[in-house]
């Protein structure tokens, strides 16, 4: 007898970049705990905060890391990469003449 089996769908793209965006704040969320260990010793129940962060980081009901990723991770990959534009956030002015002076360089009277 042959046997039908159907192979498993695809996933789509957007959960692909949503599982990098969790490894990526994964990783971190590993250094920045292993760099902090003797700091944070004292806290009871370290562990269990601890637990409760990776499961919020990872259940697609909260999307943690996708949360952290696009605070954090988003802004920093723009400043490294050179994508964000050179005025960005940056205000001009417009300055007054001073003395009298026209924007033209001309001396007043002329």
């Amino acid at each position: 007898l042959a046997w039908h089996h159907e192979p498993p769908p695809i996933p789509s793209p957007q959960v692909d970049v949503r599982w990098l965006k969790y490894w990526t704040v994964y990783a971190l969320h590993l250094i920045l705990g292993a760099q902090s260990e003797q700091l944070l010793r004292w806290i009871p129940l370290r562990h269990h905060m601890h637990l409760l962060s990776l499961v919020w980081l990872q259940l697609p009901y909260f999307r943690g890391a996708t949360v952290i990723y696009n605070r954090a991770g988003g802004p920093l990959e723009q400043v490294l990469t050179g994508d964000v534009a050179p005025s960005a956030g940056v205000v001009e002015a417009e300055f007054a003449p001073v003395d009298g002076a026209s924007n033209d360089g001309k001396e007043k009277g002329e």
